[in-house]
């Protein structure tokens, strides 16, 4: 696997669990509207997908961090 198929196996994965996340924050009663051509959809705010994984992937990089540097005493 090429760098480029892996930065798109990443993008498709994130992507994928971005929509996931914002269905899943969305009541089961409420219309979702998905537009393609909508160039204003924003990540931005602590509601969306992007920010929750962002802030998980922080914190494994600090555990990991941590962890290590617990083992170098």
């Amino acid at each position: 696997m090429g760098p480029d198929e892996a930065w798109t196996e990443v993008i498709d994965t994130l992507t994928v669990a971005a929509i996931r996340f914002e269905m899943l924050s969305t009541a089961h009663r409420s219309q979702i509207t998905l537009d393609l051509e909508d160039s204003s959809i924003s990540t931005k705010g602590t509601k969306s997908g992007a920010f929750v994984m962002y802030n998980c992937a922080r914190l494994a990089t600090l555990f990991d961090t941590y962890q290590r540097a617990v083992e170098r005493g």
